[in-house]
């Protein structure tokens, strides 16, 4: 009888204590937690489109999963352009059975800002975008873009939300949009990124 209350005693414990270490599963697959080199590029000048981000770098700052986190660092003019970021390499990810986007951004601004995503697929790297959703201040954990929507804007549509997103088995770039109030300066952390 003792033993059979230890055993049972040790497998409750055992229960709690994988719960409390476990907890809930992420949803998706990860792709991108900025925990090794990455490569992420702030805009800025180089297209010549008047871009008002100034740079994208590897942060120990507001990871929401392992201890880095991509800071990506702005200065908001008057032309409302917003500030864009992107990465490359993620052809080896099955982006055309995905059906949403998953993403972590801490916006410690103070400010509500905007965020919208786009790729770039095929041959000719094909701009989409998605519309620019809201992201509040503080940490926005799971933020998620429908990939299977027919929202979203390229040349095709005129520049309208009226489209989808196509080529999805050849993503060539991943970007984010973020935008905000004239003259604000400041970063915004994006982490987790993950496909479903």
């Amino acid at each position: 009888m003792k033993k059979t209350i230890f055993y049972f005693g040790m497998l409750f414990t055992l229960a709690l204590i994988s719960g409390c270490v476990s907890g809930p599963a992420p949803v998706g697959e990860l792709f991108e937690g900025f925990e090794e080199t990455h490569y992420w590029i702030a805009v800025g000048n180089s297209w010549k489109d008047g871009d008002n981000s100034l740079a994208a770098s590897t942060s120990d700052k507001n990871a929401t999963q392992g201890k880095k986190s991509l800071e990506c660092t702005f200065k908001f003019q008057s032309n409302n352009k917003g500030a864009a970021f992107y990465g490359e390499g993620f052809e080896k990810y099955d982006w055309a059975e995905a059906i949403k986007l998953h993403v972590d951004a801490v916006n410690p601004t103070g400010t509500e800002l905007t965020i919208a995503f786009a790729v770039c697929t095929g041959d000719d790297w094909y701009w989409i975008e998605s519309d620019a959703f809201p992201l509040p201040a503080g940490k926005n954990k799971d933020i998620i873009f429908d990939l299977t929507s027919q929202a979203y804007k390229h040349a095709a549509t005129g520049w309208e939300l009226t489209g989808r997103l196509n080529h999805m088995d050849d993503v060539k770039r991943l970007i984010f949009k973020i935008n905000g109030p004239e003259g604000l300066e400041g970063s915004v952390y994006i982490d987790n990124i993950r496909l479903e």
